[in-house]
């Protein structure tokens, strides 16, 4: 989890557009993501292979979704707008095999998370009556690359 401490940041001053997906969902429904693979927003789109993820783990879905380095962390999003997932990792012997923690796991950690964290959930989800294109548009405001730096 990430904090943006910056006043200035266009994070800081809105609230998300979404909600997360307060439980697992179904095998083969259909989602997309929006990741930085390039130095540009790409999207992608595919569906549930699988409610488990990588060695069984009930925590992650196993996605038929394509996915290139520099997508970990990107947002897996259902057709009503929900983020259901986070990217994690790619099966390297596959070529649209990808891996995501659930929303239901990240809401957990975030229930575990001390008092004193202050993270504000939002309430309503504003992409769940919007077409593909405009929850694109939307989520992509809220979606960025984060760099890192070797020294």
């Amino acid at each position: 989890i990430l904090k943006v401490a910056d006043e200035q940041s266009k994070f800081s001053k809105r609230s998300v557009p979404y909600l997360l997906a307060k439980s697992k969902k179904k095998l083969g429904e259909n989602v997309y993501s929006l990741g930085y693979p390039q130095d540009e927003v790409v999207y992608n789109e595919g569906y549930i292979s699988s409610i488990n993820g990588y060695l069984g783990d009930s925590s992650q879905y196993r996605l038929e979704l394509p996915a290139n380095h520099g997508q970990s962390g990107a947002p897996v999003v259902n057709t009503r707008g929900e983020v259901i997932a986070i990217i994690t990792g790619k099966e390297s012997e596959s070529e649209g095999t990808t891996y995501a923690i659930s929303s239901e796991a990240l809401l957990q950690l975030i229930k575990d998370l001390p008092d004193s964290t202050n993270i504000n959930m939002p309430r309503s989800n504003r992409l769940s009556r919007l077409s593909r294109e405009k929850q694109i548009e939307r989520l992509s405001q809220y979606t960025c690359a984060i760099k890192v730096y070797k020294k």
